[in-house]
């Protein structure tokens, strides 16, 4: 039964969630599509397919497909690990402070990016101090103290409580 349960999360791990890192995640002597196309589905086909180029396009790295991560600025990087989650299609996108490394320009292009896959369906969840990022989200909770989690529109929320919860 555990053995299930385990497979199950880790189903769901690898087929329904993505991960944007701040640190970028990507692999540096990989190329810039090798990390975009970094899934169980696709891992050793590195092949550039009409979406996989499009996406390049958008996110402003057409033509860098086969550079090396290691060469990429860390705005660049940053394009990279986005540009992975969303080919990978996923219904859970968690992203931690995805803006962090970019200018402005980049930055409204992530945050359209990330904002353009939740109208698609996928539930998206950014950790951010970004203002212009918060602005985008359709709801929002912060993180205030270690055991307070406003969040708007609903009553607080005491975090050891849901702890307990979650141990029990």
């Amino acid at each position: 039964m555990e053995r299930a349960r385990e497979k199950e999360r880790l189903a769901f791990w690898a087929d329904e969630a993505s991960f944007v890192f701040q640190d970028y995640g990507i692999i540096e002597e990989w190329s810039v599509i090798e990390n975009i196309l970094l899934d169980r589905k696709t891992f050793g086909r590195a092949r550039i397919t009409d979406e996989s180029r499009e996406l390049l396009s958008i996110i402003g790295l057409e033509g860098k497909e086969r550079t090396s991560a290691a060469l990429l600025s860390g705005g660049e990087k940053q394009r990279v690990g986005i540009a992975r989650a969303i080919h990978k299609g996923v219904r859970y996108i968690f992203a931690d402070e995805p803006t962090a490394s970019l200018d402005a320009e980049n930055r409204a292009l992530v945050i359209e990016l990330l904002s353009s896959a939740a109208r698609r369906g996928a539930t998206v969840i950014v950790a951010t101090h970004d203002a212009d990022m918060m602005a985008a989200c359709d709801r929002l909770c912060r993180l205030e103290s270690p055991t307070r989690i406003p969040d708007s529109g609903l009553a607080d929320v005491n975090v050891n409580s849901l702890r307990k919860e979650n141990e029990s």
